[in-house]
């Protein structure tokens, strides 16, 4: 999701943001062409050079602070514990596997974001027996496997009232870690899904014309080769402010992936 506004100063940068966050309605102004241009740029998903503007102002760059994250801390049941030492769940990865195989970037297999949870999420549930959530999640490295098998190890170590996991690899037992993810594990309560009333939901969003080959087509131009399995996208509507995509799970995606 993007947002741009083009302001006078911090005041009316501050007013804005908090109507914004609000949901209040901020009324629109004049200003100046080249401006608005740019920030029309950046909302169509482009990446205009902002830095030009600024070349010969002075001005510089400076780092905003992050998301202040939840910090309250629930203790996983069944957890290993400071004298059990650390659990270990650990698998060989050839580069055959469907989701290095058919996610490439750059021509080379990387796994995605969503497997180092679902590796996570697996060897906890042989640790926990309730429902557990998986948080402060860091990822640090891209995993890719090219020719030479490598060992994916998960490890779960007590931290105080929380447990942490880690998932790293090597190519041989005398290889330093990789480490590639790291994050925390509590207990969660269960909840059960909220059914969606799409018919309604689709009354906000107007059909967009979508050729599923044409693109995918464009993320391979770009770099990232999506395989038949990842290719879930089948339909898009346009909303004022959103967009709502019709996802299908592909039939080579059917069985469930477990990890180590």
């Amino acid at each position: 999701h993007r947002w741009a506004s083009v302001v006078r100063d911090i005041a009316e940068l501050e007013s804005r943001c908090t109507a914004r966050l609000s949901g209040q309605d901020i009324p629109a102004r004049s200003a100046d062409s080249g401006l608005r241009a740019l920030a029309q740029q950046f909302l169509d998903g482009e990446a205009p050079d902002f830095a030009e503007l600024f070349r010969d102002s002075g001005y510089r760059r400076v780092p905003l602070p992050g998301y202040p994250f939840e910090r309250e801390r629930y203790a996983l049941p069944n957890r290993a514990t400071a004298d059990d030492g650390p659990l270990r769940d650990a698998e060989v990865l050839t580069g055959d596997e469907f989701y290095l195989r058919e996610h490439q970037v750059q021509g080379t297999g990387i796994a995605p974001g969503a497997m180092y949870l679902q590796w996570a999420a697996a060897a906890t549930r042989r640790t926990a027996s309730a429902a557990v959530r998986l948080h402060d999640i860091v990822f640090l490295r891209p995993l890719s496997v090219s020719g030479v098998p490598r060992s994916l190890r998960v490890d779960l170590r007590a931290d105080g009232d929380v447990t942490r996991f880690t998932v790293s690899s090597t190519e041989s037992a005398s290889d330093e870690p990789v480490l590639h993810c790291q994050g925390g594990v509590s207990a969660a309560e269960p909840t059960a899904a909220q059914a969606l009333d799409l018919p309604a939901l689709l009354r906000d969003f107007r059909p967009t014309e979508f050729d599923h080959l044409r693109f995918y087509a464009e993320w391979r131009d770009r770099g990232i080769a999506y395989g038949p399995t990842f290719q879930g996208v089948v339909a898009v509507h346009r909303g004022d402010n959103a967009v709502l995509a019709e996802l299908r799970l592909p039939g080579a995606a059917s069985g469930t992936v477990e990890g180590p």
